[in-house]
């Protein structure tokens, strides 16, 4: 006689929504329910193992596991059963429901006479850890998010920099159209910098006067003629780089001795930004979702990964940084073009944090290294002042110690 079970027999948001599809009312053979949905347990069986195959196998199918020959044992990182599966899953309230899962699992699977005819059921034993996860041995490395992010910076290093060559008669710019994919990913880094939060800025020249120096113009992001090349912008485009501290301001600039003219900037507004340097996490899909992506199993160590990249030092013995910083100054500005106000990601140095932000010299400053000449040109530069957004609260002179820590001498406030 067929049994059948119903919604309330599972945990599982999406195994109910599967039962309610069915529209069949009726009585529940397992946990007394009445004129509740119900689903044939045959049926339900058959789901259950398409949702298994969507992101488990056997262990001896090859890309979740390594047979080493000489241990004669597979090498895994995690061996499951189905009742470590629907653990996972969440796919009941408690294991009282263990006796439904066999029987789910016993309905759908092969007949007693298949069986007695050599067929083999992996799923047959609910407690064998056979299965392990789906490219397990590949992690993510076979993802289409990993292989997106390495097509982009072959693309912009060593294909097209500047002119999407083949996608101009398509009307295609597959630079952006590789970061479209990655946006989602970029996403889970924003985060919000509220009013008055404080950054340093360090200047180092001995031919600046600290009595004397024009705080707003010498200690601001550089004219456009004097922007070097930096990981978040090639020389010529002048952002503001920023600090969480005043070690930090100092070894970003790679000072190793000398005062240095220290600014305390506080910010005005608050400021939309992608902050590589928290840790972001994006919870695992079900497998009983239609919308189930087996790529989701490694996105939190692509997050990883992609923010270490974002923020690692450069080789030192590389004179040509234009070449490496490539991908993420196209990355910076395509977070610009997103409408945020900047960047954050660890400190090269190891110590602190490091800010972009997407703010340029005050045109009062530094008309002339435009090269504008007019007032009513002054729309040639939509990035906004810095001066709209920060405000450089105090200055100090600060030497180095010994010991390596920066020692306040002297300080002014900006008034």
């Amino acid at each position: 006689m067929p049994q059948y079970c119903c919604e309330n027999c599972f945990n599982n948001l999406y195994i109910k929504e599967f039962v309610s599809s069915k529209n069949c009312i009726g009585d529940c053979d397992y946990c007394g329910s009445t004129n509740v949905n119900i689903v044939l347990v045959e049926e339900i069986g058959k789901y259950f193992r398409e949702c298994f195959d969507k992101a488990f196998e056997s262990i001896e199918e090859g890309t979740g596991a390594m047979y080493d020959s000489d241990a004669k044992e597979y090498v895994v990182k995690q061996r499951y059963s189905v009742i470590d599966i629907v653990n996972e899953e969440m796919v009941f309230e408690d294991d009282t429901s263990y006796a439904l899962l066999k029987d789910i699992i016993e309905e759908s699977g092969p007949s007693f006479r298949d069986i007695k005819y050599g067929e083999y059921d992996p799923y047959g034993d609910i407690y064998d850890e056979n299965f392990v996860i789906k490219n397990d041995l590949y992690g993510i490395y076979d993802t289409n998010m990993y292989s997106t992010w390495e097509r982009f910076k072959f693309t912009v290093k060593h294909y097209n920099r500047f002119f999407d060559v083949d996608g101009v008669m398509a009307g295609i710019d597959e630079r952006k159209a590789l970061l479209d994919k990655l946006r989602h990913f970029i996403m889970e880094y924003e985060e919000c910098v509220p009013c008055n939060s404080i950054f340093y800025r360090a200047r180092q020249d001995s031919s600046l006067n600290f009595d004397t120096i024009v705080i707003n113009k010498e200690l601001s992001p550089p004219p456009p003629n004097h922007a070097q090349t930096n990981r978040m912008s090639p020389a010529g485009i002048s952002y503001l780089y920023l600090a969480s501290s005043m070690e930090t301001a100092y070894k970003e600039c790679g000072y190793k001795s000398g005062n240095v003219i220290m600014a305390k900037y506080f910010s005005k507004v608050e400021l939309q930004i992608v902050d590589f340097s928290k840790t972001a996490y994006i919870g695992q899909a079900s497998i009983f979702s239609n919308d189930y992506d087996h790529d989701s199993r490694w996105y939190n160590d692509f997050l990883k990964k992609f923010a270490t990249e974002i923020s690692k030092p450069v080789d030192k013995e590389k004179t040509d940084l234009t070449y490496e910083y490539t991908a993420t100054q196209l990355i910076a500005e395509y977070i610009r073009a997103l409408g945020f106000d900047g960047i954050c990601f660890n400190s090269s140095t190891g110590v602190g944090k490091s800010y972009c932000f997407f703010y340029r010299p005050d045109l009062e400053y530094c008309k002339k290294e435009y090269g504008i000449l007019d007032e009513e040109m002054n729309w040639y530069c939509t990035l906004p002042s810095f001066l709209d957004a920060f405000h450089i609260d105090e200055i100090a002179s600060c030497s180095l110690s010994p010991d390596g820590k920066l020692n306040e001498e002297e300080s002014r406030y900006n008034r």
